[in-house]
């Protein structure tokens, strides 16, 4: 038993993804040294399913994944502290796995069997159930077959993440399950971020009629005016990894839509010929100067060195921006990205009229000069490497911020950081008096009454 444990912990790999309805058992082979997969789940009980079958062993991964069935129904069926007030329209059960701090002793257990029930899911706290629990409750809906179908993360008493089962790394709400959702953050709207988290699931719950009514053809004038709203001036908060996928759904249906094409150019003050209502990539245009003014979907020039360097009237982005690695030289009329905007090692010098980012903001090494109308970015952002005199404006950066090793100028206007704050080698020649919601790590040096380029002089 000894011997079969330890060869199989350290030569394979098992793990369970979730297709659509069916649970697929994945082996895979674990190089020393090399893979970095997290070990599998074993406590007493799945030890316990293990050594009492030996007997009848011809598939490890049967015995290993029969155990982890085992422990989820274990788990499912104790008396844990369930919220009350909740509906749940009897579609299934929440279980609330408590944090480090309310129970110190069990910690360790608990997670285990945190990670042990979510194993089929696309969510890293399978391999990451004790570090989530450090940090806060985590409350876990399972349906009348104990499968796992929405995770609330909680840091401390936020709301820190609100994710589904569906369309893999984009950890989206099945529809299906999005009316337990909402009840569950209706009832903890007052909690922090709940409001928000609460907000995103009602917008994304309209994308769901708008689909329906662009697909039946009978999408009103009012409908239209209210598609239009949600989809130019919401944005989708904390989005994992990928865009939200009714949003995307969405734009692809209306993409050649004239109507809507009309619509959002009165809304934005330009010609209808000037606005994309799906992507852009650096490989679809042809002349050397962008064409469009607003684009609803994406722009990505990444890694492009072409001779099409040029988008200084490009004014919105209302999905993601990726400029990074390129030799993009001018976006002097840019004024909002309602996505992640990535200006990560370009040459732009000047992006001064750039008021929000939606989503993560990412400038890792950009030599941009002024950034002096940017006065949110509502994800993490990185400042690492960078080297930017002007940032007097910004007051919100909505998650983590990453200042290692950046010279910047002015910061003075900066309120809020919600999420944790790095600083590790920063230096600055103004900073405003800000609060940090999360952790604060390192130093920064403040370069006081010193001119700004002396400041840069002496990198």
């Amino acid at each position: 038993f000894k011997y079969l444990m330890l060869n199989e912990t350290l030569t394979k790999t098992y793990r369970q993804q979730k297709v659509k309805d069916d649970v697929n058992n994945l082996i895979g082979k674990r190089d020393i040294n090399k893979t970095i997969k997290s070990h599998m789940t074993f406590n007493e009980t799945v030890l316990g399913v293990i050594y009492n079958n030996l007997e009848d062993y011809s598939n490890f991964a049967n015995l290993y994944f029969a155990g982890i069935s085992v422990l989820s129904k274990n788990v499912s069926q104790k008396n844990r502290v369930t919220l009350s007030g909740v509906n749940t329209f009897n579609k299934g059960k929440w279980i609330r796995f408590e944090s480090k701090k309310s129970k110190p002793n069990t910690y360790i257990k608990i997670a285990q069997e945190l990670s042990a029930m979510v194993s089929d899911t696309p969510w890293c706290t399978k391999q990451q159930a004790s570090l989530h629990l450090e940090e806060g409750d985590f409350y876990l809906f399972v349906d009348n077959d104990n499968k796992p179908h929405l995770g609330v993360k909680l840091i401390g008493d936020k709301i820190d993440e609100v994710r589904g089962v569906a369309n893999g790394n984009a950890q989206e709400i099945e529809e299906e399950y999005r009316d337990v959702a909402l009840e569950f953050l209706i009832k903890n709207k007052n909690i922090k971020f709940g409001k928000e988290w609460l907000e995103k699931e009602e917008w994304n719950k309209r994308l769901v009629e708008y689909i329906k009514k662009v697909e039946s053809n009978s999408l009103s004038k009012e409908d239209m005016k209210n598609m239009i709203y949600d989809l130019t001036e919401i944005s989708d908060y904390k989005a994992h990894y990928a865009q939200c996928g009714n949003r995307l759904k969405l734009i692809e249906l209306i993409k050649d839509d004239k109507t809507v094409k009309k619509a959002i150019a009165k809304k934005y003050g330009c010609n209808p010929k000037k606005v994309c209502l799906g992507n852009v990539k650096a490989k679809d245009i042809k002349t050397y100067k962008f064409p469009y003014e607003v684009v609803l979907g994406n722009v990505s020039f990444f890694n492009y060195e072409g001779p099409h360097r040029d988008l200084s009237k490009l004014s919105v982005v209302l999905g993601n921006l990726d400029v990074s690695r390129s030799n993009i030289d001018n976006l002097d009329s840019l004024q909002v990205v309602g996505g992640s905007a990535n200006f990560s090692s370009t040459e732009i010098k000047h992006i001064d009229k750039l008021k929000v980012i939606g989503e993560i903001g990412d400038f890792y090494g950009a030599k941009i000069k002024s950034l002096n109308s940017l006065e949110k970015i509502g994800g993490t952002a990185s400042f690492m490497f960078a080297d930017i005199e002007d940032l007097s404006n910004l007051k919100i950066i909505g998650e983590d911020a990453h200042f290692e090793s950046c010279k910047i100028g002015y910061l003075n206007s900066l309120e809020n950081v919600y999420g944790n704050c790095i600083f590790n080698g920063a230096s600055f020649g103004e900073i405003g008096d800000f609060k940090c919601e999360g952790k604060t790590g390192g130093c920064y040096e403040l370069i006081k009454e010193e001119p700004v380029e002396t400041m840069r002089s002496r990198r």
